[in-house]
């Protein structure tokens, strides 16, 4: 599902999903263990992983909205040097989003 993220001065389309996940894996040139391994210490995560994920998002969310893109991930670093809130509004998204997908998990185990 795709929400809003306020970032760049912009609301903008953000998902954080499978798709999600994979753009920053290969963005990253890690697995999906990895990336596993990495939320499962988020507040270590570096601010140029956390740069990483946010892009990632932006990426899944314009492509499930059928809008181009016209920033890449640099660009996304600066929005959040001028606004370095937007990493807390895109991790409560992010952190929705995994709770939303783990309690459809347990609801559909018998």
């Amino acid at each position: 599902m795709t929400k809003e993220l306020e970032i760049g001065g912009e609301l903008r389309p953000f998902s954080f999903g499978i798709n999600s996940r994979e753009a920053f894996c290969l963005l990253r040139g890690i697995t999906q263990k990895e990336l596993a391994e990495l939320f499962g210490n988020i507040e270590e995560m570096s601010d140029a992983e956390l740069r990483d994920l946010i892009y990632s998002c932006l990426k899944s969310g314009y492509r499930a909205e059928r809008k181009e893109m016209d920033f890449d991930n640099k660009d996304v670093g600066d929005w959040i040097d001028s606004d370095y809130e937007a990493v807390a509004r895109a991790l409560i998204l992010i952190a929705e989003s995994a709770v939303k997908k783990k309690v459809a998990e347990v609801e559909e185990t018998p």
